[in-house]
């Protein structure tokens, strides 16, 4: 364990090196001044006369719009952070290097994900906090749940660095990069195949995006983190409804992910990290 934690710090070290936590921090507050902008000349143009349930409404959805956003560039930070520190050292000859003492693979490749999920984690709290607070400043509304919408977007990101360890494993970082980000916007696509499955009634769709959801468990927490910014009488309102209402638009949900999926989800990371630590192991350096 004192290896683990080891070279998640040495990983830490080595983001802040990169500049990257600096990026990222950029990003946010580029992000943050923006939608602070746009939400104001909403607010004073576009909701004149409207009803205080219209009004939160409506900036429930611009909210869910830009944390959209902030999901894929959590994905792609995350892709090509993670992808490199593996990938990348081998190429070079710097795990040769590392690993030639007596060190553990598997502890080496533990600590850099535990390094990159805190890392992940700080900056989704951060980041959304601050996004929250300008939301609540701009237009007075705040969502219902926002601790939940922080756990569920952590845990969408470790989804995406868990599979990026594994491709790094065995992949150049560009292929690998590619790859899992490829395979983040198919499970996106899949979400939205269940949602006009259930529009239109076509059984196929239903099943193939429910498998895509179990084959990469984003999009089931990406649907938590939308359940988790919508309020109560939003949910009401559809609820009511029925399946004609706004209940199969894609940026919406009617529920959050089961506790039998976030079962799931948790033992697909862990399934995930075993093979990559498995395939680590047999890879000449």
């Amino acid at each position: 364990m004192r290896q683990i934690l080891l070279f998640a710090k040495l990983t830490l070290r080595e983001a802040a090196r990169k500049k990257l936590i600096w990026v990222l921090l950029g990003l946010t507050l580029l992000a943050l001044v923006l939608s602070a902008f746009g939400l104001s000349r909403l607010v004073d143009t576009g909701m004149e006369g409207a009803s205080p349930g219209e009004v939160r409404s409506a900036t429930s959805f611009i909210l869910i719009l830009i944390m959209f956003n902030y999901s894929f560039v959590l994905a792609l930070s995350a892709v090509f952070v993670t992808v490199p520190s593996i990938a990348g050292e081998l190429e070079t000859g710097t795990a040769l290097a590392i690993l030639s003492r007596p060190v553990s693979r598997a502890h080496f490749l533990l600590g850099k994900w535990l390094g990159l999920v805190v890392l992940i984690a700080a900056y989704v709290t951060i980041a959304s906090s601050a996004e929250f607070l300008v939301v609540e400043l701009v237009t007075d509304y705040s969502p219902p749940h926002p601790v939940m919408f922080i756990g569920y977007m952590i845990a969408e990101t470790v989804v995406i660095l868990s599979l990026a360890m594994l491709v790094s494993t065995r992949m150049a970082p560009i292929a690998g990069g590619v790859m899992v980000l490829g395979a983040f916007m198919l499970a996106w696509m899949g979400g939205v195949a269940i949602s006009l499955g259930r529009q239109f009634g076509v059984d196929a769709l239903v099943t193939g995006g429910t498998l895509s959801r179990l084959l990469l468990p984003t999009d089931g927490m990406w649907k938590g983190a939308i359940f988790s910014l919508e309020p109560a009488a939003l949910l009401a309102t559809a609820r009511a409804a029925g399946p004609s209402g706004i209940a199969n638009f894609p940026f919406f949900s009617l529920s959050p992910p089961s506790g039998s999926y976030l079962f799931w989800t948790a033992g697909w990371v862990a399934a995930i990290m075993a093979l990559a630590v498995w395939s680590f192991r047999r890879r000449e350096i």
